[in-house]
């Protein structure tokens, strides 16, 4: 191919991204129609006509309930479950749904044991799905609750050591769940914990080094742990900082 060939096909790709930007109303467009309106783009006669597909929203199901501060959870039948949370009124609830992707369309679930909002959900590694903390609007939640995904059944699980909510979790590598800072609701906290599904018991683990609300938290490749921003007592925060399992510690990151 010639160089002016090969300068043409970038022109090309360029316009493309100026033509069809990413909010575009069109959904689709082609590498022809754009050769017959740049007619002095040099480009090879065997380039095939690709059709370039953008990504769009489009309507869906609507929930049995309506819903915030809730968790979704994708199952490994891939169905999703969405649980607990507030609506309108401030009601803060305990019911559950389903989403199927094939039918696109929400079917009720089982009932959570306690209401709960701003809690979180992981599914483990056996399937099932473990909330823990949360708020019920009088209290903050030390509870815990597995949901079996075969019969849509909550049982109690172990309790957490602290209450929390506007906590983040993660999943380790030896299947064991981090659950991390959070509030008490009257003070931001620095502890975190394990959960091992194996005896359904929490353990507390290192503290963080500063205490955080609402960040995010990233399992790495190694198996450590990051977390990174939030609100901390002083300002939101763009500290970081990395836990590894091996030992239980944390440090500074970055």
């Amino acid at each position: 191919m010639h160089n002016n060939q090969m300068y043409g096909i970038l022109y090309l790709v360029l316009l493309l991204a100026i033509i069809v930007p990413e909010n575009s109303a069109a959904t689709t467009t082609t590498i022809e129609a754009l050769v017959r309106s740049r007619k002095k783009i040099l480009i090879s006669p065997a380039l095939p006509v690709t059709t370039v597909h953008l990504s769009e929203w489009s309507d869906t199901g609507s929930m049995t309930y309506r819903r915030a501060l809730h968790t979704s959870s994708l199952l490994t039948n891939g169905k999703v479950l969405v649980s607990g949370g507030v609506n309108s009124t401030d009601y803060y609830n305990n019911s559950t749904e389903l989403y199927d992707p094939l039918t696109e369309t929400w079917t009720v679930s089982g009932r959570m044991n306690c209401v709960r909002a701003m809690h979180t959900a992981s599914v483990l590694m056996n399937g099932k799905v473990l909330v823990a903390g949360g708020d019920d609007s009088r209290n903050t939640l030390n509870t815990a609750e597995l949901y079996e995904p075969t019969t849509g059944i909550w049982t109690m699980t172990g309790t957490m050591n602290f209450q929390r909510f506007g906590h983040m979790v993660s999943i380790l590598p030896n299947g064991k769940v981090l659950v991390i800072a959070g509030s008490n609701g009257t003070r931001f906290l620095n502890s975190a914990e394990l959960y091992d599904p194996s005896t359904e018991t929490w353990t507390t683990t290192g503290k963080i080094g500063v205490a955080r609300f609402d960040f995010t938290a990233s399992v790495l490749t190694n198996g450590k742990v990051l977390i990174a921003g939030g609100v901390t007592d002083e300002n939101v925060g763009q500290g970081t900082e990395l836990y590894d399992p091996s030992t239980g510690n944390w440090t500074a990151a970055g």
